[in-house]
């Protein structure tokens, strides 16, 4: 199901479901935002995640079993080979059937989330655009990732939930 909602409603939503207090403390709603940005259809896409920083440190706590402290000095720049092996076995893109990969270019600190930027080859025309974004939902049930696409002039999204961990875009001509 298409979800036609303007960015800023998205960033809202992200910055208001989070309990107040600090990080050490359990939330209720668990969400993240990805973009992927294919506007200038020349270039390769770039991919961007917005996720709280303590729900990837849990994610990676639990599949590396081992701790992890991504605020700070060096901060997830330290554990940048972890976070790229965690989300390309997450975090999957077809476009028009065939498979891209994802590297990490960089990891920012945006007060308790971050933000996450990985380069791809995907460039030129695109029919179709696969996603999969299980990422924290082996930890947290009620986490929704809702992906916004853009291509070309064109923008659309998707949110991926336990129950429906990938989903597939169509674009017009």
């Amino acid at each position: 199901m298409y979800l036609r909602l303007s960015y800023s409603v998205l960033v809202l939503l992200l910055c208001f479901t989070r309990t107040v207090g600090t990080q050490k403390e359990s939330h209720g709603i668990y969400i993240s935002v990805v973009e992927i940005d294919h506007r200038n259809i020349a270039e390769n896409a770039a991919v961007r995640l917005k996720v709280f920083t303590d729900d990837l440190e849990n994610a990676l706590r639990n599949k590396y079993k081992k701790s992890f402290t991504l605020i700070g000095k060096n901060g997830c720049n330290t554990y940048d080979d972890d976070i790229e092996d965690y989300f390309r076995k997450h975090l999957n893109l077809r476009v028009n059937t065939g498979a891209i990969d994802i590297t990490l270019d960089s990891c920012e600190e945006n007060g308790d989330s971050l933000w996450l930027t990985f380069s791809t080859s995907a460039k030129g025309d695109w029919s179709t655009v696969e996603v999969k974004a299980d990422y924290f939902m082996e930890l947290f049930p009620a986490q929704s990732n809702v992906v916004s696409v853009y291509y070309g002039e064109q923008k659309l999204f998707l949110r991926l939930t336990v129950d429906k961990k990938s989903d597939q875009l169509t674009f017009s001509d």
